[in-house]
This record gives structure tokens, C-alpha cells and sequence, in this order.
């Protein structure tokens, strides 16, 4: 660059720069401004929910009245709800309601602080280099533009601290911050607790409200730590935008990042291929109607719809099928996984824990692990909570749950291949059951119902070896076709040393029977699976 494109982008980095200071005071105001009006709403509402105590029951007269003059339909849905129509409900809600815009909002700020101070710092080295020393430097160097200056005293970063100077500011930033936070939770815990009596609707409020609160702290100190990544993800993908946008790729070319959504399915739901398991607690659940209305089932289509459960027990279904499969079975899942990556490995599977999107396969064990416990601790507080009749139901399943599992694991770890794959099938049997039971009693259970647990056992047993059996034929395959074609391709059997004996037995059970009808042909004649070795286990 001559020199007077250097001036053109020198005053253009100082005009920038002016513009993300003046951005970042006004962004220090807004923040304080939203926990003032967030904190100035919460106690009105506060003072309001006393002040209305008098006449707490002043909307349910309202409905009545509203109902009292309508069709019989809309008065018994105002009746529904008017219990739950009262001024300390209104209160709790909206204070719910303000908490979560503030903090929400406060935290997108805040990421946009974060983001600004590493642009600014890089503004100012930019600056520093196109600006050449001049006489005015002295003793203690050259000039210093005060975002670089001031960066190791005022830091939002645990990681930046190296003096007693910067933890001082550090800690009274985190307790400004968390003081913040207690006031407001204080606010909307007062007006909680002003609710009486208190409904399941109510607490479920709260448990979000505490879900919300422990969110902030959590992103608080996650974005404080991967505050400099997070900024060079923007900028690297703000380059690369651009040179498109130059290329004329067009104007919205923002990629996703290719293992964020793999991990978020994982993490969400990790058996996703064997949705048909879940269907077993709906299929438990329709013949246990079918079995408390007495009608059989083998019927006819009429006699069956009229033998379904009302509309409100499918909430039954609905609660069940959540807690059990959606964050405990899950969440085995994921255990599995994690108790057989080094198995994994040596087979060359890539496709289980999300490996891709971290850094280290410790990084996925560390985060899977972490989603795994969490989905163990609430399927177990929601069931305790909010089970209500059928809490004892999914209690019994989630500890058979527990107990196969670990009779499953301590098999895997002794490589008892016989009772891998009989503990391998429980599962369809106890959804099956949890389903049922969700609406028949325990003591109306009869002997032909209990002969249904072992054939589902049997038939689990059956649908989990039979993708093992595929996986282990499609490997002797390709070792049969890289023999037969003379390649030097590794082979694909799994090595004697193989950690999932159950694998290696069903290698050597496939391999005699191979070997048994290619060395004893039907009629005096090969199979036509063993006429060719290269396509011989295609037949099998």
C-alpha cells in the first residue's frame, strides 16, 4: 500500500474504533438500565400482590359472572380455570415473565461487549502497526490505545487474571453481577410464595424459573471463558462470508457448522434409528385399555376405537413415554456409548458419541456424560414431583431400568457373551409393561399377560443381535472381497483383540456355518452363495 492508502485506511480504523467505544458505553448503559427497569417492575409487582390480597378472588368473580350468562360449555371451562385465575398468580407470572425478558437480554449484551473488546483490540493493533513509532514515545514505550492498556486490570475473563489487581475488579464485577441476580430471584421467590394453594401448575413455573436462573449463571461463566474462541468463530466466518460475497456467491452464504448439528441430535435424542422401541410403551398402553375394558384384542376396528382411553389419559402416555424413554433410556444410551468408546475405536466407528465436535474424545465424554446425569436427575425429580398415580409405575420401571443395565454392563465388562445377549432384550419388555401398567393395577394383572414378558424378552433379544449379525457379515464380506481381488486392503474382520466378545463369537459362529455349506453342498452342487468366495457371504 502507498502512503496514501495508508492514511485512507488509518483514518477509516480510528473512525471505526470511535464508533465501538461510543457502542460500548452506550451498551454499559442499556445493561444497567434493563436490571434497573427489571428490578423497579419486580417490586411494584410485588407491592401489588399485597396490596391485592384483599380481593384475591376478584377475576373468579369476574368469570363467574362472564359464565353465568353464557352456554353451558364456556361456564364449565370458566369453572376449570378459575381456580387458577387469582391476583398473586398474575403477579408470579408476569414477575416470571419480566425476569426472563431482562436477564435474556442483559446476556445478549453482554455477549456483544465480549465481542466488541476483541474487536476493538484488534482495531488498536492495527493501528499501532500502520502507524510507525514517532519522538514522542518515552521512557516507559511506545503509545497505547486504552482499550490494550486497561485490559489487564478490567477483565471479564477468570483465565485473564494474573494479578491481585484484576481479581479484585473481577470478583466486585461478579458480585455486582450476582447481586443483580438475587435481588431479582428474591422478587420473584416472595411472590411465589405468596400463592396459596399452590397447584402443579404453579411449581412448574417455578422449576423453570429456577432452570432459567441457573441458565444465567452457567452462560455467565461460559462465555466469560470461551470469550476469545467465540470471537475469532465470528471473525473467521465473517472473512469467509465476504471473500464469497466478493466471488459473487451471493449475499447469505453463512454456513452451519458441520458438527454442531450432529451433536445437538446426538445429545438430544441418541437412538433415534430405533424409534420403533417407544412405540412399545403406546402398544402397552392400548392393551392395557383393551384389558380394563374387557374387550379383546383381536376385535373388530369399532369395538377397539370405543375400547381406547379418554383423551386426558393419553397425558399418561405422554408423561410416561418422556420420563422413560425420551431421558432415561436416553440417557443409557448414551453410558453405553461412552463405557465402549475405546471399542468403538478399534472397530472404526465414528457414528456414536458426538467425537466430531469436540476437541478430544475427552471433551465428548466430559459433555455427554454431563447431559446423561442431567436427564437421569430429572427423570427421577419430574416422576417424584409430578408422577401423581402413576409414579410408582414408572419408579419401578426406571430401578428395573437401573438394575438390567448394570447386570448388561457387568456382562459387557466380563465378556459373558450369553448374557449379553439375553440382558440385551429387556427392554422391550419393560416398555411394554410400563406402558400397560399405566392403566391397569398390578392386582388385576392375569397368567396369559405374564407369558407376554418373556416373548417380548425373546423378541428384544432377537431385533438387538440382528444388526449385529448384519454388521459382522458386511465385515467378512469386504475381507472375503479384498482377498479374493488380491488388494492390500486391511482386513475387516474385527481383530482377536476385539473388547466386545459377543462380536467376535458371532464372527465365529457365521464363519463355520459359511465354511459348513461351502464344504458340504446341497444335491452335489455349491450353494450359489459359495460359487464365488468374493460374493460368498452375500448369501448367508
Amino acid at each position: 500500500m502507498n502512503a496514501k492508502d495508508d492514511g485512507a485506511r488509518i483514518n477509516e480504523l480510528i473512525s471505526e474504533l470511535g464508533e465501538c467505544r461510543e457502542d460500548e458505553r452506550n451498551t454499559q448503559n442499556q445493561i444497567l438500565q434493563v436490571i434497573s427497569v427489571a428490578g423497579a417492575v419486580l417490586g411494584v409487582l410485588l407491592g401489588g400482590s399485597y396490596f391485592g390480597k384483599d380481593s384475591p378472588n376478584a377475576p373468579i368473580d369476574f368469570l363467574s359472572e362472564i359464565g353465568a350468562n353464557t352456554t353451558d360449555g364456556i361456564a364449565e371451562f370458566i369453572n376449570m380455570i378459575s381456580p387458577y385465575v387469582t391476583y398473586a398468580r398474575f403477579m408470579f407470572l408476569f414477575s416470571f415473565i419480566i425476569f426472563c425478558t431482562a436477564f435474556s437480554y442483559v446476556f445478549v449484551l453482554g455477549v456483544h461487549n465480549v465481542s466488541r473488546y476483541y474487536y476493538i483490540q484488534n482495531l488498536e493493533d492495527r493501528l499501532h502497526k500502520l502507524i510507525s513509532d514517532t519522538s514522542d514515545d518515552k521512557e516507559d514505550g511506545s503509545f497505547l490505545h486504552w482499550n490494550s492498556c486497561i485490559a489487564p486490570i478490567i477483565t471479564r475473563t477468570p483465565r485473564h487474571i494474573k494479578s491481585a489487581h484484576t481479581a479484585l475488579v473481577f470478583v466486585f464485577y461478579s458480585v455486582a453481577t450476582a447481586f443483580a441476580s438475587i435481588f431479582s430471584a428474591a422478587m420473584v421467590i416472595s411472590l411465589f410464595i405468596i400463592i396459596l394453594p399452590k397447584t402443579i401448575f404453579d411449581w412448574i413455573i417455578a422449576y423453570i424459573f429456577i432452570f432459567m436462573a441457573i441458565l444465567v449463571i452457567a452462560l455467565f461463566f461460559l462465555v466469560s471463558i470461551r470469550a476469545k474462541k467465540m470471537s475469532q468463530f465470528a471473525w473467521n466466518m465473517a472473512r469467509d462470508n465476504q471473500a464469497k460475497r466478493a466471488a459473487g456467491m451471493g449475499s447469505h452464504q453463512y454456513e452451519t457448522d458441520s458438527s454442531f448439528k450432529p451433536m445437538l441430535s446426538y445429545l438430544f435424542y441418541p437412538k433415534k434409528q430405533d424409534l420403533q422401541k417407544p412405540l412399545l410403551i403406546c402398544l402397552g398402553f392400548i392393551y392395557g385399555s383393551l384389558f380394563m375394558s374387557g374387550i379383546p384384542a383381536l376385535t373388530c376396528l369399532g369395538d377397539l376405537l370405543n375400547g381406547l382411553p379418554s383423551p386426558m389419559c393419553w397425558l399418561k402416555l405422554v408423561f410416561a413415554w418422556f420420563v422413560f424413554d425420551f431421558l432415561a433410556y436416553q440417557a443409557r444410551y448414551q453410558i453405553n456409548d461412552i463405557r465402549g468408546i475405546e471399542e468403538d475405536k478399534e472397530a472404526g466407528k465414528t457414528n456414536r458419541l458426538p467425537l466430531d465436535a469436540c476437541k478430544t474424545p475427552e471433551d465428548a465424554i466430559i459433555l455427554s456424560s454431563i447431559v446423561a446425569l442431567m436427564k437421569i436427575v430429572a427423570s427421577v425429580t419430574i416422576t417424584i414431583i409430578w408422577g401423581g398415580e402413576i409414579r410408582f409405575v414408572l419408579l419401578v420401571g426406571l430401578a428395573f431400568l437401573l438394575f438390567s443395565t448394570i447386570c448388561y454392563e457387568i456382562a459387557r465388562a466380563k465378556g459373558q457373551t450369553r448374557l449379553i445377549f439375553f440382558w440385551v432384550g429387556a427392554g422391550y419388555p419393560l416398555r411394554f409393561f410400563v406402558g400397560f401398567f399405566l392403566l391397569v393395577p398390578l392386582k388385576s394383572i392375569s397368567f396369559s399377560t405374564v407369558m407376554i414378558f418373556p416373548a417380548l424378552w425373546a423378541y428384544g433379544a432377537f431385533a438387538a443381535i440382528l444388526p449385529w449379525t448384519s454388521e459382522v457379515i458386511q465385515r467378512i464380506s469386504a475381507a472375503e472381497t479384498a482377498e479374493n481381488n488380491k488388494t492390500e486392503e486391511k482386513e475387516k474382520h474385527f481383530p482377536p483383540s476385539y473388547r466386545k466378545k459377543h462380536f467376535l463369537a458371532l464372527q465365529s459362529l457365521i464363519m463355520k456355518r459359511y465354511q459348513l455349506a461351502k464344504d458340504h453342498p446341497v444335491n452335489g452342487k455349491a450353494l450359489p452363495c459359495v460359487k464365488k468366495a468374493s460374493g460368498a457371504t452375500h448369501g448367508i
